[in-house]
C-alpha cells in the first residue's frame, strides 16, 4: 500500500481513492509514512469507510489518518460513508462505517452501476463505491481550479455537503439518530454536474464588471440533480483576469488568467 501510495504521488497523481480497507496494520508507520509523504506533495487521498457498520469513532480501520504518536491527523484525508438514494430514515447504507470524528461525509453507494472485468458492468453496494464519487468531485475541482491545495479541496468538499436534518436508522440497528451526529460535516457528497449564472454561454465572454454567481450542482444520487450547494462569485478584473471568491470561504481570492476564463464556456460539460 505504502509503495502504491508513493507511486502515484511521484507520477502526478492529485487524488488517490482508497476503495479498500482493514481493521489490522502490521506495517502501519510504513503507511503513515507514506501518507505523510502525500500530505507533503499536496495529494489528497480519499478513503473507503468500511462496511461493517461500525462506529469509526471507536473502531478505526486502516489506512487512517491519525497518526501513531499523538493527536495530530493528517489533514489531506477524506473518509466517506455510504448513502442510498432515499432522503429519510433509510438514507444511511445499512452496512456502511461512521463515526462523528472519524467520517467525513457520505456518498452514493448502494446499487452503483460499475465496471467489471472483460467489459462488464454490474450494480454494487459498498463504500468503495462511495470513495469514487467523491474522488471524481475532487478531481474536477482540481481540474478547474488548479491552484487549489489539497486542503482547499477538502475543505471545498466537506462545507458543500448536503446537509440531510432529521433521523436516520443508526447504520445496522433500527435505533433512529441524527444523522448529522454520523460524520465530520453531518452531510451527503456534492456532486457537481452543472453551473448557471443568468447568462448564455455565448455571453460568458462579454460579461461587464459586477458580480455573478457560477452554481455548482449536488446530488443525492449521481442521476438526480437537487439542489445548488456552492456557489462561487467571479468578479471582473482588471487584464481579462477574474477574482474567484470562494462563499464558503471568504477570506481566500485567486486570481486567474484569461486563460481560465476562456475555459468557463465548457463548464456546462462537467
Amino acid at each position: 500500500m505504502a509503495n502504491a501510495i508513493y507511486y502515484a504521488v511521484d507520477n502526478g497523481a492529485k487524488v488517490i481513492n482508497m476503495s479498500f480497507g482493514k481493521y489490522y496494520s502490521p506495517d502501519r508507520a510504513i503507511v503513515e509514512k507514506a501518507i505523510r509523504y502525500a500530505q507533503k506533495k499536496e495529494v489528497l487521498i480519499v478513503h473507503a469507510a468500511g462496511n461493517d457498520h461500525e462506529n469509526k469513532d471507536i473502531v478505526d480501520n486502516y489506512p487512517t489518518r491519525r497518526y501513531i504518536k499523538g493527536k495530530k491527523e493528517a489533514w489531506n484525508v477524506i473518509e466517506v460513508g455510504a448513502n442510498t438514494r432515499y432522503l429519510n430514515e433509510n438514507l444511511t447504507a445499512k452496512f456502511t462505517n461512521y463515526g462523528e470524528t472519524s467520517v467525513d461525509l457520505f456518498a452514493p453507494g448502494v446499487y452503483v452501476y460499475s465496471t467489471l472485468p472483460n467489459n462488464s458492468y454490474k450494480e454494487s453496494s459498498g463504500t468503495s463505491m462511495s470513495a469514487p464519487v467523491v474522488s471524481g468531485v475532487a478531481a474536477l475541482l482540481f481540474s478547474y481550479f488548479p491552484e487549489l491545495s489539497a486542503n482547499e479541496v477538502r475543505e471545498v468538499i466537506l462545507e458543500s455537503t448536503h446537509k440531510y436534518q432529521g433521523e436516520v436508522y443508526l447504520p445496522g440497528t433500527k435505533e433512529l439518530v441524527e444523522f448529522p451526529n454520523l460524520s465530520v460535516s453531518g452531510g451527503t457528497s456534492p456532486y457537481l454536474y452543472s453551473w448557471s449564472n443568468g447568462a448564455s454561454t455565448e455571453d460568458i465572454n462579454n460579461l461587464g464588471a459586477g458580480t455573478y454567481k457560477f452554481i455548482i450542482i449536488e446530488s443525492t444520487r449521481v442521476i438526480n440533480v437537487t439542489r445548488a450547494s456552492l456557489c462561487l462569485c467571479v468578479n471582473k478584473v482588471k487584464n481579462e483576469s477574474f477574482r474567484i471568491l470562494d462563499l464558503h470561504h471568504k477570506k481566500r481570492e485567486s486570481i486567474y488568467s484569461k486563460a481560465w476564463h476562456e475555459q468557463l464556456p465548457q463548464m456546462n460539460m462537467v
